[in-house]
């Protein structure tokens, strides 16, 4: 198993591979684009991706730190201002 954070920002979107020590393997970090036609979403995607082929294909534990209100339940965007432009509504499911 493996554990894979995200953290969702206004300037960058980065991730990595947390180990079961806590420490940090495949560090990334990309400039977070304007979300026209999902592209918050397919960055996520694409580097999840990436990682779980590296691994071949390992069970996965996810996590996502985002900038911007979450609804939870729906497993969307609620609100994000204007630091991400098109963001709100972005479904995570």
């Amino acid at each position: 198993m493996i554990k894979v954070a995200f953290d969702i920002g206004g300037t960058y979107i980065k991730s990595a591979v947390v180990t079961d020590e806590l420490t940090i393997e495949h560090f990334e970090r990309v400039g977070t684009p304007k979300n026209i036609d999902h592209a918050i979403l397919n960055i996520v995607k694409a580097r999840l991706e990436a990682i779980i082929h590296q691994y071949e294909n390992p069970e996965v534990r996810l996590g996502i730190s985002t900038a911007g209100a979450v609804d939870r339940d729906n497993k969307t965007i609620a609100y994000a201002n204007e630091n991400i432009l098109n963001y709100t509504g972005t479904n995570f499911e």
